[in-house]
């Protein structure tokens, strides 16, 4: 009895979701935890089938854009097919990138503030300025004599 059975063409998207969730049934089966570098790897494959269905629905669209020009209609919206391999595609890509990449981990910036005092907070050495104009106010400044600076890039010297 096939009467459940469709017979309409699927979209890539839809055939990556199923072929990965066959081959993770399989992997699961086979060991419940799986080796950690075998589902690395499987994702990291499954990224890459992932793109290629966005990359499918990418060229889907230009090749409408192009149907319409040819036949010189308005555009007005992109078939429902495609932006639904595209959302689906972008969807499949980042649980499988969240899968390769992993647990994250707390930012956890109390514990590096727990260790400084309120007065070392406010220090921060990449704001310190030694050269500023009060410099002038200290009792053993000397004022540079403007005599002794090299003259080269005067306009009397551009002369002789």
């Amino acid at each position: 009895n096939f009467t459940g059975l469709s017979l309409a063409p699927v979209s890539a998207a839809s055939q990556c979701a199923v072929f990965s969730h066959f081959c993770k049934q399989i992997i699961h089966f086979s060991n419940p935890s799986g080796p950690p570098a075998i589902m690395a790897i499987f994702n990291k494959i499954q990224i890459v089938l992932g793109f290629l269905s966005l990359l499918h629905a990418a060229y889907s669209a230009a090749q409408h854009r192009a149907y319409l020009r040819i036949t010189e209609q308005e555009f007005t919206q992109l078939p429902i097919d495609i932006i639904f391999q595209a959302i689906a595609s972008l969807i499949y890509i980042i649980y499988n990138i969240l899968q390769v990449v992993g647990d994250f981990k707390e930012i956890r910036a109390a514990v590096d503030l727990q260790a400084k005092s309120w007065e070392t907070l406010a220090n921060i050495p990449s704001f310190y300025t030694f050269n500023h104009r009060g410099k002038a106010l200290s009792p053993v400044y000397e004022q540079p004599d403007p005599e002794q600076y090299d003259r080269a890039y005067t306009t009397e010297s551009y002369l002789d």
